[in-house]
């Protein structure tokens, strides 16, 4: 049917069939095919807001940031650069160069050895820190990050310095609590107003970067690392075939991008409880749960526990931090080798000096909030962190969450699935 649909003359093609190769072309990524088809499309009715969208998206992967950008956030809606244009920009992309750079000297904090010091210091967070290692030892291909605008030229000169590639895919901005934008079901973490980042002055944005050894790793990843923002109004999706073409871009297993396309449904299921059922063991090398603090070596949920390319993954990733920081390395490991409570895939607690006290059922000396750094958080989140700190002891049963004080009951946290997430409860043992 595609060959069909693309055969056919466009000046002759139904606005039906001009769409229907469009979709086609952009999910088998020919994606100057895909511009054709859409802006015939255009010419028969040029009011067909889902036209743009899939232009503007087309448009990303044809390395034309700037038409993205015009279209999406400046409402453009006139004739568009020529089809050759777009063409050799594609061929040009395939054709770039996949050399890299050499990396220059590190100098910053002493708090952190090698380039974690310079990295701690100019994006004053010590968060992803092992991605940042895995990146420079090409161990992933490419990796993102959220970059305070006032802070972001001295971060671009810095990855200079490392040799590191850097892109820029947008503005974030902060909701205000009052904002209840068109479809913000659909982004559950990650809330914010999407903005140009060409034209941006507001202190408080942040720009969404992607980073990468290489040239071509960080366009292939830039096309598909749109994030469901607010603008306009309203949140913005990408295509769903790019998050299967992000998790590879990014250079994750492909057992775990695929695990996480089927199973990544907030309001339906858990992708942890998945991951879980998928798992004869619990391997400290695929604990995800740390991803949102300094300890962790994936940022990937696993499609199992004990998953044999996640395992090396994070194996690569420890050893490539050790070899800048080696205290840190043995922190890291010691970290992420802890018993940890999972309320639901945005709320998770390492439990401290865990020892089993029974089936599901477990004493601990602390709970340490997993995700106190997620920039979307519930008010119960905080309840529950404070009832879990009070509390020494703790039983999961289906639908609820006993908390213990010296063996008597102190709390009962009462467990959802009609707030927008699936609260299954875990008690995962990583060793």
């Amino acid at each position: 049917m595609y060959q069909a649909l693309r055969d056919r003359e466009p000046c002759r093609a139904l606005e039906s069939q001009s769409f229907a190769l469009a979709i086609c072309a952009y999910v088998l990524g020919e994606f100057a095919v895909a511009r054709t088809a859409l802006l015939n499309c255009l010419r028969i009715d040029a009011d067909v807001e889902e036209y743009w969208h899939l232009l503007a998206f087309t448009c990303r992967h044809l390395r034309a940031m700037d038409e993205f950008n015009s279209i999406v956030f400046g409402g453009r809606r006139d004739v568009l650069a020529s089809d050759s244009d777009y063409a050799a920009a594609e061929t040009d992309a395939r054709l770039a160069d996949h050399g890299r750079a050499s990396t220059g000297p590190a100098e910053g904090s002493p708090d952190w050895q090698g380039a974690f010091r310079d990295l701690v210091a100019v994006r004053g967070s010590a968060l992803q820190l092992p991605q940042y290692a895995a990146v420079l030892t090409e161990i992933r291909r490419s990796m993102d990050d959220w970059i305070p605008i006032r802070q972001f030229e001295a971060y671009e000169a810095l990855l200079a310095r490392l040799g590191l590639c850097l892109r820029v895919d947008c503005a974030f901005l902060p909701l205000s609590g009052q904002e209840q934008p068109l479809g913000i079901e659909y982004a559950p973490t990650t809330r914010a107003r999407g903005s140009d980042p060409a034209s941006i002055k507001d202190p408080r944005a942040s720009l969404h970067v992607i980073v990468s050894r290489r040239p071509s790793w960080a366009d292939e990843t830039l096309a598909n690392s749109w994030y469901a923002v607010v603008v306009d109004g309203r949140v913005l999706t990408k295509p769903k075939i790019d998050h299967l073409r992000l998790g590879l871009a990014f250079g994750y297993p492909e057992c775990c991008v695929r695990s996480f396309i089927q199973y990544n449904r907030w309001g339906q299921m858990c992708n942890l409880t998945e991951a879980a059922n998928n798992s004869r063991r619990t391997r400290w090398e695929a604990n995800c749960l740390t991803k949102n603090t300094p300890w962790m070596t994936i940022f990937h949920i696993p499609c199992a526990f004990d998953c044999p390319a996640t395992v090396d993954y994070s194996q690569a990733v420890l050893a490539a931090v050790a070899g800048i920081d080696l205290g840190y390395a043995s922190k890291l490991e010691a970290f992420i080798k802890q018993t940890v409570l999972v309320v639901n895939e945005k709320l998770s607690y390492a439990l401290v000096g865990a020892v089993s006290a029974g089936d599901d059922r477990v004493r601990y000396e602390e709970a340490i909030d997993l995700c106190a750094n997620l920039s979307f958080r519930e008010p119960s989140d905080d309840d529950r962190t404070r009832a879990l700190r009070s509390a020494n002891e703790l039983l999961v049963t289906g639908d609820s969450i006993v908390l213990f004080r010296d063996g008597a009951v102190c709390d009962v946290l009462e467990l959802r699935c009609d707030g927008g997430v699936v609260e299954n409860p875990l008690l995962l043992h990583f060793e």
